[in-house]
């Protein structure tokens, strides 16, 4: 037995890379104490003593029921310890490898809540966590959630330079996709791994579709692939409390809920009812995660992945998002109103600004059922359409305002590819692979074919509605 201070060590919880966690007791106070020690390799590293400091100051500031607390930080013949509350209880992914089934709606739901809560506290204070995972959510046995290890959290606007630029921080699965592009992150990037591990409890399952392990696979798969639908695994879900995880998950950081209390009051505006149940899960569908990969990232791997990374997996089960949830903002200035049609198409001529009429004969099969992801090339009713006689193409708001979901609530997929692709067209970019675009924008009278690059001509408005769109098409 051990003994540091005021405290006697009396037996091991836990190991990771950064160090040992025990159990021990205030000598004077009887008072059961977790005992975190920095790895003895590492005491000599600046760079990991300087988080294990950093893990102390960032507890010393928070008082939040859902949060460890911290009693003391001792430095020991040059050891380093962090004592703090010990917890009755197991971690939520010990707890998922002992389940033969996911969570069910009512317990994730009331366990994820006290998650958010902890984590608008820690935000309110300036702390971005950026290692959020089920290994670092604790459960007593009351179900109460705790939120551990604050080792490479980030004080916002602080003085501390923890971390150099370019440099991926965090758990791979749980990681956003500025962080695995090693750019800047702030609290959208713990809001993003919350909504990852939300799917996780009500799966037990990783959200892409993966042919290997590897890092590079995983990461390209962050950066590009559309979370598999949780309906794939489970009916029971209400499409609400899908369409929230969904928006906590989006690529881009904008998309995204901006707070943890926004993100609670979508679920608690998403109208669940808190049932026992069947879980009615598909576990032929379920990918646990790899154990190699629950580790926290602490340097940039070798391989380095961009949002405009060539290869994009898509989900058959995934789905386009219809927006009933989230208000329309009104926008300032003009704003067109867009409807579509099957018969005729309007033109607009780049050079001469004047509408011409392009009759085209598909017949609509779209229907109005409720089933999702029933996907069609046919185009709406026809109705009369009004264009901005500035702009070419059928959909210029790609180029005009920044695109929400009510502007392609009513689009196939076909539809949202023409929406994204007449964003480059206008710029001249030559279609060199999707026989479809070549004919499509061939067939265009304002087309003209000038460059194979026109990244750089985008507008910020194009270049963000390119990205939006290219998660639905």
């Amino acid at each position: 037995m051990k003994t540091i201070n005021n405290y006697k060590i009396t037996s091991q919880i836990a190991e990771g890379g950064m160090g040992v966690v025990y159990y021990g007791e205030h000598i004077t106070l009887n008072r059961p104490v977790a005992i975190k020690q920095l790895n003895s390799n590492l005491t000599n590293n600046p760079q990991f003593r300087d988080r294990f400091v950093n893990e102390a100051m960032i507890l010393a500031q928070l008082n939040h029921p859902n949060i460890i607390t911290i009693y003391d930080l001792i430095e020991d013949n040059s050891d380093f310890y962090i004592v703090m509350e010990y917890i009755q209880g197991d971690t939520l992914d010990n707890i998922m490898k002992n389940m033969r089934s996911p969570f069910q709606l009512q317990r994730a739901l009331n366990i994820f809540i006290q998650t958010l809560k902890a984590f608008d506290y820690a935000h309110s204070k300036g702390i971005v966590h950026r290692d959020i995972k089920p290994s670092n959510i604790i459960l007593d046995e009351n179900d109460t959630a705790k939120v551990l290890d604050f080792g490479i959290a980030k004080i916002l606007q602080s003085d501390l330079n923890l971390t150099k630029a370019g440099t991926k921080m965090g758990s791979l699965y749980y990681m956003s996709p500025e962080q695995v592009t090693g750019n800047l992150v702030d609290t959208r990037s713990d809001i993003y791994a919350l909504g990852i591990v939300l799917y996780e409890l009500l799966t037990n399952s990783i959200p892409y579709n993966l042919k290997t392990d590897t890092e590079f696979e995983i990461m390209q798969a962050i950066v590009n692939q559309i979370p598999v639908s949780i309906s794939s695994f489970r009916k029971d879900i209400p499409e609400s409390i899908s369409n929230v995880i969904n928006k906590a998950t989006q690529k881009a950081p904008n998309l995204r809920f901006a707070t943890c209390k926004e993100f609670e009051k979508a679920l608690n505006d998403s109208g669940f009812k808190f049932e026992e149940g069947s879980n009615s899960v598909n576990h032929n569908n379920s990918q646990p995660r790899p154990a190699q990969f629950d580790r926290t990232v602490y340097q940039a791997p070798q391989q380095s992945i961009g949002y405009n990374a060539p290869v994009i997996k898509k989900s058959n089960n995934s789905a386009i998002i219809i927006s009933g949830i989230f208000a329309l903002t009104i926008i300032a200035g003009l704003i067109i109103f867009f409807v579509f049609g099957n018969n005729s198409n309007d033109k607009v001529s780049v050079n001469n600004n004047t509408q011409t009429q392009n009759t085209q004969n598909s017949q609509s099969n779209s229907s109005q059922s409720n089933t999702q992801n029933d996907i069609k090339k046919t185009p709406p009713p026809k109705e009369e359409r009004v264009r901005n006689p500035n702009i070419p193409g059928d959909y210029p708001e790609g180029s005009s305002k920044y695109l929400t979901y009510s502007d392609i609530s009513n689009l196939s997929k076909y539809q949202i590819k023409i929406m994204k692709n007449e964003i480059y067209a206008r710029h001249g970019y030559i279609f060199k692979v999707n026989p479809d675009m070549i004919n499509h924008f061939n067939g265009q009278s304002w087309y003209e074919p000038k460059y194979y690059n026109v990244d750089n001509m985008l507008s910020d408005v194009e270049r963000k509605n390119a990205l939006f769109l290219k998660q639905y098409e």
